[in-house]
């Protein structure tokens, strides 16, 4: 098996999904908090150079931790009750910073854009016209008072 440098948290890592959706780079941090929120699977592949080809996430021990597939150990919380998990703030900005979040994003945005200038600019020009229209009837000689 093959071994990256020898401290992981300063490698960048690349992720490849079954669906063939590639991330990267990333930090090990970022692959920790995924894994720890279950977005990044044991199957799912990883690189790093120092890999000579993709392998999966479950070969990496700083990632899930050696036990992976061992019995369970105590039941004992990792973390208090109420309290936030560990890695779920970076997962959850990892998934904003995401090429597929911003690229919806985008879309969206870009819709409402195009919507309100087509929306904005008939509603100005009728305005305008509807003022120059009252200025021209008050200024006709015959509708004068």
């Amino acid at each position: 098996m093959d071994t990256p440098n020898s401290n992981p948290d300063a490698s960048i890592w690349y992720v490849a999904k079954p669906d063939g959706q590639r991330e990267g780079p990333l930090p090990m941090s970022i692959l920790r908090g995924r894994a720890a929120a279950g977005q990044l699977l044991p199957t799912d592949l990883i690189w790093t150079q120092g890999f000579s080809s993709w392998m999966p996430a479950r070969g990496v021990p700083d990632l899930y931790g050696p036990s992976l597939g061992a019995s369970p150990g105590p039941t004992t919380p990792a973390y208090l009750p109420g309290a936030i998990p560990p890695g779920l703030v970076t997962s959850l900005f990892a998934g904003i910073a995401s090429p597929g979040f911003l690229r919806i994003t985008g879309r969206v945005f870009g819709v409402l854009a195009v919507l309100t200038f087509i929306l904005a600019v008939p509603l100005y020009f009728f305005t305008r016209l509807r003022l120059v229209h009252e200025r021209l009837i008050l200024c006709h000689p015959l509708h004068r008072r």
